[in-house]
């Protein structure tokens, strides 16, 4: 089954989304670019997403990368996981490797040079997004995807492919853009399009549910998903294992919460967390 939609940032303006819900089979939203600084959200964001929300229209995300180091992959994916804010899309989010504007060449990366960095940008960010309970894939064009990335090592990752001007993707991908000047009723100017291949209905979006129960307890030494989950409310790098500066951060935060301060979270610091948010 083949489902066309598009890809939207704050560069759409004012949507009529009413009008696009009736053109569209899905939306992937840029939730932001680079390292997890409030500057770098993308502003139309919440707005696009809350719009689809209230639609049913079944969207994606995508953070556009910046990123020239391994720490600032890691802050791209903090980036990500706080303005998902816990709410799942139904597409999930797309790791948006590419240097457009040159940004990576101005601070020295030859990207053809620099395969396996790029490439461990790719898994660093995906993994991260994968432990926070999110499905993850990464977005580049057809050269990046045969001249730079290491393609065998980011198989387990969806592909969302990017290549205009032909009649079907050359490779295998989930989902194709196939052209940046694409028209939509609804959004004045040009718009990306793409296709979607799936076997399976797209769900429907939900609004997001701050009530957690049954949550493990966590301390240090506590490893898996739950642990992340609570790394991102604490906005610690969410790998997934309760190390020392996660135990830190959960002490600061019991702190500020008039909690309980010892390091352990329980129900009342879960609950805490949840409604933080």
């Amino acid at each position: 089954m083949e489902i066309k939609g598009i890809d939207v940032s704050n560069a759409q303006g004012v949507i009529d989304w009413d009008r696009v819900k009736n053109e569209v089979g899905f939306v992937i939203i840029r939730c932001g670019w680079g390292g997890d600084y409030t500057k770098q959200d993308d502003p139309k964001f919440k707005e696009y997403r809350q719009a689809c929300i209230d639609r049913d229209i079944p969207y994606g995300v995508y953070l556009y990368s910046y990123a020239l180091n391994t720490d600032s992959a890691k802050s791209e994916a903090a980036h990500t996981i706080r303005l998902l804010d816990g709410l799942v899309p139904p597409l999930g989010v797309w790791y948006d490797m590419e240097d457009a504007d040159h940004y990576k060449q101005k601070h020295g990366i030859n990207v053809y040079n620099s395969r396996q960095l790029l490439t461990d940008f790719c898994k660093i960010y995906c993994d991260a997004l994968i432990s926070a309970g999110y499905d993850c894939g990464v977005y580049a064009n057809y050269d990046y995807w045969k001249n730079v990335l290491i393609k065998d090592q980011l198989s387990k990752y969806p592909i969302w492919l990017a290549i205009w001007g032909v009649t079907k993707p050359p490779m295998e991908c989930k989902i194709w853009q196939y052209t940046s000047g694409g028209s939509v009723p609804g959004i004045v100017g040009n718009v990306d399009m793409d296709v979607l291949y799936t076997d399976e209905p797209i769900p429907e979006p939900t609004p997001q549910d701050r009530t957690i129960t049954g949550m493990p307890t966590l301390q240090r030494g506590s490893e898996g998903k739950s642990v992340a989950v609570w790394q991102t409310i604490v906005k610690a790098f969410p790998d997934g294992i309760f190390d020392e500066i996660t135990e830190d951060l959960t002490k600061r935060f019991q702190k500020e919460q008039n909690i309980t301060v010892d390091g352990i979270v329980g129900s009342e610091t879960w609950n805490a967390g949840i409604n933080s948010l």
